[in-house]
């Protein structure tokens, strides 16, 4: 029986929950403006070799978004909840996502094409797993 069937949520559990649901200001402003950013904000280089250039204003929104998700994962951190799997759970996919932002912004620096693209495919896989694992998360804190 998993531990989220076996007994309702307790307050932290519902803290968590919404915390992961709820809207964000400090998301919600980091996300526009990286929306900004992002359409002139990346841009192919030839020279002296291939590769992505990326305007600082997308890596600033980056570190910011970076940022805002190592602060919730402090707050959730703090949080005492029974439900001690979903609480690492979560922890862990914000863990996957941060890691996925450093992955971005190590691609901005990278030496050749080849490099640039695997840290940016390896960034979206790890967001692509964080996001699932959330997902899973938040029905384990129900």
């Amino acid at each position: 029986m998993s531990e989220s069937s076996a007994t309702p949520p307790d307050e932290g559990a519902l803290e968590i929950r919404r915390l992961l649901t709820a809207p964000n200001p400090t998301f919600e402003r980091v996300a526009h403006k990286l929306a900004n950013a992002l359409p002139r904000g990346l841009w192919m280089e030839t020279h002296p070799k291939l590769r992505l250039a990326v305007d600082p204003a997308v890596l600033d929104a980056v570190k910011q978004l970076r940022s805002a998700y190592r602060a919730l994962w402090g707050r959730i951190d703090a949080i005492d909840t029974d439900r001690h799997v979903a609480k690492r759970h979560v922890l862990e996919a914000i863990d996957l996502m941060s890691a996925s932002f450093v992955l971005i912004l190590n691609s901005a620096q990278a030496t050749s094409y080849s490099s640039g693209l695997w840290a940016v495919k390896e960034a979206n896989s790890r967001q692509a797993r964080g996001g699932a694992m959330l997902k899973q998360a938040l029905e384990e804190l129900a």
